[in-house]
């Protein structure tokens, strides 16, 4: 009795064929002096397999069963399949059921994923390699899911030739890599006219594998790279190196010369090189298989409902075992913890505003920038223009600031034009010391 598949059983009956071919038209003396022959060179299958192990009582019953055999005699010679084939003793129906049922909507789940998404009491005494074994023989094969993927996805991707050498940082915060990737679709409706589709973004050291920060955004720019970075650094503290890509939004000025007063340096990939060797496009195609999968089940309306899902995912992707270093991601990050120096408030806030040398105030106190006028404080007006460094909000533009050499800040507020009674300067009147009462109090009165 086997459970192999149909195709293998095929192989196996031409090359019991092969075996009985030259014994069919022969006499029962030659036949043993053949069969002799057989045991003692027997012919290599064609598939260029090993050579199984043969005997003359095998030989014999192999003859005898394509004789006695009245219609496909070649059907005949296949191994036998056992009766409860593709039936799973030690899996419940009801779980292998629902099991099936979600590998056949979301194609990516791997099985482990689909243990944890189902409610069954006895999913945890179940077998991951029989619940795999249960989806081969039901037609679920990793050929099958590709092409699931594929058609689901619309066909193939354009293969990158990337340098996947196995390599990482010596230890945690020494490397951080970013990257962003096409991702799930929000449906128009009550929050928007059409439909959108998000960016995924990710944040993940390199050393420990840990993903410290990311979402969802709609449309990537600095200020939602920002959003994203300036979290993860105030939770975990600024990298040495981050490795990025290419895209206009990390060789923004506020990211590469905000990221060094911090103690960081923002690093370039070349083209064709992923600059972790792999591994943030690696955890995207787990986040393609797992996240975007859940996303999918249980659609979304909102950014922040996604984020929140990610928030989630990357939490539990902490305190899984990673399969290269055979620790979770969060023991592996807690080697620093403690000695990673975690930026104050005040640091990041003035790290990645914005910064213009050479901004010009004029004779009047005058500054243009952004095609605005700010007033610049009366210690910095004089009677002759001159050039200074400004600092600005990327969100809020209604001040700016100038910044002396020695890091001081003075805010400049957007001008407007004042109404009379705001320019005008009153003075208070003089205290005299009389009340109207005291004018008629007879006590007050001189004799």
């Amino acid at each position: 009795m086997t459970r192999k598949p149909r195709s293998r059983r095929q192989q196996e009956a031409l090359y019991r064929f092969l075996v009985i071919g030259p014994l069919l038209h022969l006499s029962r003396k030659e036949r043993s002096a053949e069969i002799a022959r057989i045991l003692k060179s027997p012919p290599r299958p064609p598939d260029g397999g090993a050579v199984p192990r043969l005997s003359k009582r095998t030989i014999q019953r192999w003859l005898e069963t394509y004789r006695e055999t009245e219609g496909d005699r070649l059907a005949a010679l296949e191994p036998k399949v056992r009766k409860d084939w593709g039936k799973s003793k030690e899996i419940p129906p009801e779980l292998l059921a629902e099991s099936t049922a979600l590998r056949a909507v979301s194609p990516r789940l791997s099985v482990k994923s689909i243990l944890e998404r189902i409610e069954h009491p006895k999913k945890s005494s179940t077998a991951r390699r029989t619940l795999a074994r249960s989806f081969l023989q039901a037609g679920y094969d990793r050929r099958d899911k590709r092409r699931r993927i594929l058609e689901r996805d619309g066909g193939g991707r354009r293969p990158v030739n990337w340098d996947l050498e196995s390599w990482e940082a010596d230890f945690p915060n020494a490397l951080w890599q970013v990257d962003s990737t096409p991702s799930i679709w929000l449906a128009a409706g009550r929050h928007r006219e059409k439909p959108v589709h998000l960016q995924l973004v990710n944040l993940i050291d390199d050393h420990s594998r840990l993903i410290v920060g990311g979402g969802f955004v709609e449309h990537l720019g600095v200020v939602d790279f920002l959003s994203l970075l300036v979290p993860a650094i105030a939770r975990y503290g600024c990298p040495a190196m981050l490795f990025a890509d290419q895209a206009k939004i990390h060789k923004s000025a506020i990211v590469t010369k905000g990221l060094p007063r911090l103690g960081g340096t923002v690093v370039f990939g070349t083209v064709g090189h992923a600059p972790g060797h792999g591994k943030i496009e690696r955890l995207h195609q787990r986040a393609q298989d797992t996240l975007e999968e859940d996303l999918r089940r249980s659609p979304v309306d909102t950014v922040e409902e996604a984020t929140r899902f990610h928030e989630i995912w990357r939490e539990h992707e902490a305190d899984e075992e990673h399969s290269q270093t055979h620790e979770t991601p969060r023991a592996r990050w807690s080697r620093i913890e403690g000695n990673a120096r975690i930026p104050s408030a005040d640091e990041l806030t003035w790290a990645f505003r914005g910064e213009k040398d050479g901004a010009r105030i004029d004779e009047v106190g005058a500054i243009r920038l952004h095609g605005r006028i700010y007033e610049a404080p009366a210690s910095h007006r004089a009677g002759a223009p001159r050039k200074v460094r400004v600092r600005f909000d990327l969100l809020d533009r209604s001040t700016i600031w100038i910044e002396d050499d020695d890091g001081v800040h003075h805010a400049c507020p957007l001008y407007r034009v004042r109404s009379h009674t705001e320019r005008r300067t009153r003075h208070p009147a003089p205290e005299t010391g009389l009340t109207f009462r005291s004018l008629f109090d007879d006590t007050t009165k001189e004799d």
